[in-house]
């Protein structure tokens, strides 16, 4: 059994939702763990482990559904030197405490930079190095959302993983196959529990409360939806407004006719194992989520809007028919391919570790 230091990124809730199905399959394996997070994601985490230490975490500025690219810098970089003075000495001291025999990050940094200079072993589990280990074809009107979120990813990030498992629904040729490994998307097991039905409301869940043009467009619908991600709870004609919580975002989920959102790939890929058909409208300059969206439409599962559109909003309703026949076809055994993975990863990773010789 090893000692895992697990580290977690505190930007939106994606990565803390993972990683709580990981975290809860190594404890079973009897591996022990430290977990560090930032933002809500420590927060989320703290009520359901032990050993849990709050770090601080890089943020994104978003307006009117869009990333701002330049204010996000501003930001971090300001936040920086006191971010790393801090995180750098709250993880040393857990490592010097803990003795970690490996580090497992979901894009969280600092972790990394650490790790690197203790010479720890470093096992990235996420989706967002899609960009980077797959071989993508961008296509040019992408092309500027993708040199920006690929910079930033790089610059802010720093990852360098001795491996990478890579979350996906959808599976390019990697660019370093011995180094990178593709297995389905994480599912929590309330999802792995929930039995889809097909009732007459749409689940609208978004990344922010910017995109007030989407609330709009769809207030002129025929349609009942369940808007999550407004940090509100309110009816205002047609839409009723819901504050984030588990156990009822499921269930509306399991139950919906189909779902809108951004193009966060934790709940795109719920929706696809329920065959919940989508409609991605990305957060611009977001080119991971522009990344989902593009291949959410080429799977057939739903449809890819830019911008927000009702005209778009019409055509995927429409269309529900077509996208419920190809997410009939979709499999995915559970969460094994990804256990068998990681268990297979970290054994690789110690036998080749210097202690353990």
């Amino acid at each position: 059994m090893a000692r895992i230091l697990y580290a977690v990124n505190g930007e939106g809730m994606g990565h803390a939702v993972r990683s709580k199905v990981v975290i809860r399959h190594l404890l079973e394996k009897k591996h022990k763990l430290t977990i560090v997070a930032g933002g809500r994601a420590f927060n989320f985490l703290f009520k359901n482990f032990r050993n849990v230490y709050d770090i601080l975490c890089y943020n994104i500025v978003y307006r009117n559904n869009r990333v701002m690219n330049i204010e996000t810098a501003i930001m971090n970089v300001k936040k920086f030197p006191e971010a790393y003075r801090k995180n750098f000495a709250r993880l040393k001291e857990l490592i010097e405490d803990f003795r970690p025999e490996l580090v497992i990050t979901d894009f969280e940094p600092f972790s990394n930079i650490v790790a690197r200079r203790f010479k720890i072993p470093v096992i990235a589990i996420d989706n967002i190095f899609m960009m980077h280990e797959g071989k993508i074809k961008i296509p040019l009107r992408h092309g500027h959302s993708f040199l920006s979120s690929s910079v930033a990813t790089k610059f802010w990030m720093r990852i360098k993983a001795d491996r990478h498992i890579i979350t996906t629904f959808f599976y390019p040729e990697l660019k370093n196959p011995r180094k990178t490994a593709l297995v389905p998307p994480v599912l929590r097991e309330e999802i792995l529990n929930a039995k889809p039905s097909k009732g007459k409301h749409i689940v609208v869940y978004q990344t922010s409360a910017t995109n007030k043009k989407l609330i709009d467009s769809i207030n002129k619908l025929d349609e009942k939806f369940l808007v999550y991600g407004f940090d509100a709870e309110k009816k205002e004609g047609n839409v009723t407004f819901r504050k984030f919580d588990e156990r009822q975002f499921i269930k509306d989920l399991a139950s919906c006719r189909a779902i809108i959102v951004n193009g966060g790939f934790t709940v795109i890929s719920e929706a696809i194992y329920l065959h919940k058909p989508i409609l991605s409208i990305p957060v611009r300059n977001q080119f991971e989520q522009i990344l989902n969206a593009m291949n959410v439409e080429k799977l057939g599962y739903g449809k890819y809007c830019r911008t927000v559109d009702i005209h778009c909003i019409n055509e995927f309703l429409r269309n529900l028919p077509e996208y419920e026949k190809n997410l009939a076809k979709y499999r995915q055994e559970g969460n094994k391919q990804l256990f068998e993975r990681v268990d297979r990863t970290i054994k690789e990773i110690l036998e080749k570790s210097p202690a353990k010789k």
